[in-house]
């Protein structure tokens, strides 16, 4: 619906310009303003979505928005994996849509019990990109450090969008397209799976990115 009235008005004050002021406009021209104000709209009604103004506009059928209905699972839910698998939940916080980032996360076995917790301070950066490398330092984290377990390892992320990029061949941004594929390198493994989840599921590695945003230091505790 968002769509539909923002590409209407780009037209009805196109017309206006073109009738009172005498101005020109191609289909491109049109097409670049209805999609800029309409990714204006829309990261003015979802501030919290993890895609940047610039990131609408280059590649909108990349860009969903993640409902904010109540969820239908407890702040509490974090579901343990099976006997057999261990689960990484990580997570990412930026200081509005350009500034300083961090990034945290947690892994923990079937009992609940957490082996490892990090926090990394990542500079100035965007809330996409903190994704994907909060993502990546959880892989490389397992690899390095449980790379001979014989378990199958499972990596919650709350950022549906890039979710999607890693799970499934789709084009992405190319400033985003390198760390997709180191992403992509680690999690299409056998026994390597990313899926989405709540942030209400998640709320351990929130926190944890929420402190490496501050930049107070970074750490990696093994238990």
């Amino acid at each position: 619906m968002m769509a539909f009235f923002g590409l209407v008005w780009s037209i009805w004050l196109s017309r206006n310009e073109a009738i009172f002021n005498n101005k020109s406009f191609t289909v491109v021209n049109l097409y670049d303003i209805a999609i800029t104000r309409i990714g204006i709209w829309c990261k003015s009604k979802w501030p919290d979505q993890c895609f940047s103004i610039l990131d609408f506009i280059r590649n909108p059928n990349l860009c969903h928005i993640v409902s904010t209905k109540p969820s239908r699972i407890s702040a509490d839910s974090w579901i343990a994996p099976d006997c057999d698998s261990v689960k990484f939940n990580v997570d990412a916080s930026v200081n509005g849509s350009y500034g300083n980032g961090g990034i945290g996360g947690v892994l923990r076995n079937h009992l609940g019990l957490q082996m490892v917790r990090f926090v990394k301070f990542i500079g100035r950066t965007n809330p996409t990109e903190a994704e994907l490398l909060a993502i990546l330092e959880a892989c490389c984290i397992y690899e390095h450090h449980f790379a001979g377990w014989n378990k199958a390892v499972l990596v919650e992320s709350d950022c549906e969008m890039v979710c999607k990029w890693i799970n499934q061949d789709v084009i992405v941004p190319n400033c985003f397209a390198e760390l997709t594929q180191k992403c992509r390198n680690f999690l299409r493994k056998p026994k390597w799976t990313l899926v989405f989840a709540y942030r209400e599921a998640n709320t351990i590695a929130h926190h944890l990115a929420r402190e490496g945003a501050m930049g107070k230091g970074d750490f990696i505790c093994f238990n």
